[in-house]
């Protein structure tokens, strides 16, 4: 006989996590699934702005993260070819009524750490490892979902199901769905390194803008942690590219300059988004509904702003004040927030990096440089931010106190 649940969470990821922490939070049964055996760390996403933060607040993890994160105040256009860096004071441009004035750096299997430890002190909440899902049947009611589990092989049957396993989402396969869009041809190449950025004339985030070896470095947590993210040729094998970190890490720092690689993950990246986020009884959140690259740190971003809208959603009609119509609607503004705002603004970073044309780089230097002490350019990832946030009147409209 399978077993009863309300909400299945599919992904422990930090999107997953967030979406089952928002419904607990509510006395909702929540049970994450994951076919890992914990949590996975590996260097991905690591830049949390303001808007961002004032979520994680709502859902009462704020300190912890504060505790372990990087406060970032500043950051820097870098330009090796002419020797110029453009700061701009995240202090100047502080809107009104914002609570953090800072971008917050840690990384994201940290901020699945956090949230999981406050999930697990909820009655309602339940996470199990090394929980593989293999199969997805749905009625008007229920959806059946075959498991794989350290026990042997059974099954699940859920009022609801969420998809947040990532961008090869096991859930939006068995749902039919395609991933449309495209991949980016060079491979992208996340290092965590222990180094002395600082002293090297670093800021605590830096955008490198080169044709060839153009990168983001920006400094994780409180100690001397930093991540440094570049481009490789997407046809070496992972092997030949783990190889030529020293290389490539050259073009960043002196040869003289000590440093240890303390973990490296070469990974494709893709600008991708499935036609639907909701089949029926299945929703998608995060990059298992959608993916983009992470030149402006708006994947993740994007995927906790699913969660906060999600679990808001799906708890008022769980709790009947709110009809099923509500989740559509869920569906269908993540979807365009995802191809209006996120994924163009995370292609031009991306293409602004790694501009060809001499010309178009000098524009573009020119551009920031004019702008370094405008307060709307230091408010540009907040206000990105709460755009990608949207609008929560056309989502709440239809709840009912």
């Amino acid at each position: 006989m399978a077993e009863q649940r309300d909400v299945v969470i599919v992904g422990a990821g930090p999107v997953g996590f967030l979406v089952a922490l928002g419904l607990a939070r509510q006395g909702i049964d929540v049970t994450l699934l994951d076919a890992a055996e914990g949590i996975v760390n590996s260097p991905r996403a690591a830049i949390y702005f303001p808007t961002t933060l004032e979520l994680l607040d709502r859902l009462g993890v704020i300190e912890d993260c504060l505790a372990i994160g990087y406060r970032c105040e500043r950051l820097a256009m870098r330009y090796p070819e002419v020797g110029e860096v453009i700061a701009f004071d995240y202090q100047k441009g502080v809107l009104p009524g914002q609570k953090y004035p800072f971008n917050l750096h840690f990384g994201q299997h940290e901020l699945a750490g956090v949230v999981s430890d406050h999930l697990q002190r909820l009655p309602h909440a339940r996470v199990q490892w090394r929980h593989r899902v293999t199969g997805l049947a749905q009625d008007s009611a229920h959806v059946l979902l075959d498991v794989e589990t350290p026990g042997g092989p059974r099954q699940i049957r859920a009022r609801w199901v969420v998809g947040t396993d990532g961008a090869r989402s096991t859930v939006r396969h068995l749902l039919g769905l395609p991933f449309e869009g495209f991949t980016w041809p060079e491979r992208f190449v996340a290092t965590n390194v222990e180094v002395d950025f600082r002293k090297l004339g670093y800021f605590d985030t830096n955008m490198v803008v080169d044709p060839v070896n153009w990168a983001v470095v920006a400094r994780l947590g409180k100690g001397n942690l930093w991540r440094l993210t570049y481009g490789e040729d997407g046809r070496l094998d992972e092997a030949t590219m783990e190889a030529r970190i020293p290389e490539h890490y050259r073009a960043f720092i002196p040869e003289t300059e000590p440093y240890r690689v303390v973990q490296a993950a070469p990974y494709r990246c893709h600008e991708r988004c499935a036609p639907r986020f909701r089949v029926d009884r299945v929703l998608l959140a995060g990059d298992a509904a959608h993916a983009c690259n992470p030149c402006g740190g708006l994947g993740l971003t994007t995927g906790v702003m699913d969660a906060n809208a999600l679990h808001q959603l799906l708890g008022a009609v769980i709790h009947g004040r709110a009809d099923e119509r509500v989740l559509d609607h869920y569906a269908e503004e993540r979807r365009r927030i995802f191809l209006e705002i996120t994924s163009p603004n995370a292609q031009h970073f991306k293409k602004q990096l790694s501009e060809p044309d001499p010309a178009r780089r000098a524009e573009q230097r020119d551009i920031m440089r004019k702008a370094m002490d405008d307060p709307a350019t230091a408010q540009m990832a907040t206000v990105i931010s709460q755009r990608i946030m949207g609008d929560p009147l056309p989502l709440g409209q239809a709840v009912r106190a």
